[in-house]
């Protein structure tokens, strides 16, 4: 199966380069801009909402399920800190406890386990799985900046050859390079700015288009 692609550009853009999206994943920021928020209202493709810790350092779980409501988000990310095992598990379980019931079912749920190497993130994996495996939807695998750019392949082919990879959706949080869609085939979607990288069209359209047809 083709893996699912969404590529994140200002509000201005979206309706431009909407054929090429499958599917939103929203940043919390952007919806600051009206532009961007009407568009997400309107579109009836399948909405993933970030948490926003990438772009501010802490996860905007105050305002979240509101702006879920808001754009009929069917799927949210669930709280992490980059880096840290932890706080993201100790953040992962305090927002869980908090939900109500009915909030719970509302939406489908994205983990994201969190670590600073790629075999402390392989035990958050399997670690996570075990505490929240029941209640998460879905897994996000971060693509942790600065370090290096196998990080992801190295750890989700460990995980296969243990076979501790589970059997739920894996998002890819970002891209490093258009290779790792090559490596990664497993996942069900990824997200990326990468093309929007770019000022001319020709070169926006070119990447996307590169980036599709390695997906295939």
């Amino acid at each position: 199966m083709r893996m699912l692609l969404s590529f994140e550009c200002p509000g201005v853009d979206l309706k431009k380069y909407d054929r090429y999206n499958d599917y939103y994943f929203v940043i919390p920021l952007l919806m600051e801009d009206p532009i961007y928020l009407q568009f997400m209202k309107d579109t009836k493709k399948y909405i993933m909402l970030d948490n926003g810790v990438y772009e501010s350092g802490i996860p905007d779980m105050d305002n979240l399920l509101d702006l879920a409501r808001q754009i009929n988000a069917k799927e949210v990310v669930l709280p992490d800190y980059l880096f840290e095992t932890e706080r993201t598990r100790e953040a992962t379980r305090s927002f869980i406890e908090s939900l109500s019931n009915e909030e719970k079912t509302e939406f489908r749920w994205m983990l994201v386990p969190q670590a600073n190497t790629i075999f402390q993130w392989i035990d958050a994996y399997t670690s996570f799985i075990e505490e929240f495996g029941d209640f998460a939807y879905s897994i996000g695998v971060p693509k942790c900046p600065g370090k290096p750019l196998y990080f992801r392949t190295v750890a989700i082919q460990t995980l296969y050859e243990r076979e501790q990879l589970v059997n739920k959706p894996h998002h890819l949080l970002g891209m490093n390079d258009p290779s790792e869609i090559m490596y990664m085939r497993f996942a069900r979607s990824m997200d990326t700015s990468w093309p929007h990288k770019k000022d001319t069209h020709r070169e926006v359209l070119r990447r996307m288009n590169l980036l599709r047809s390695l997906a295939r």
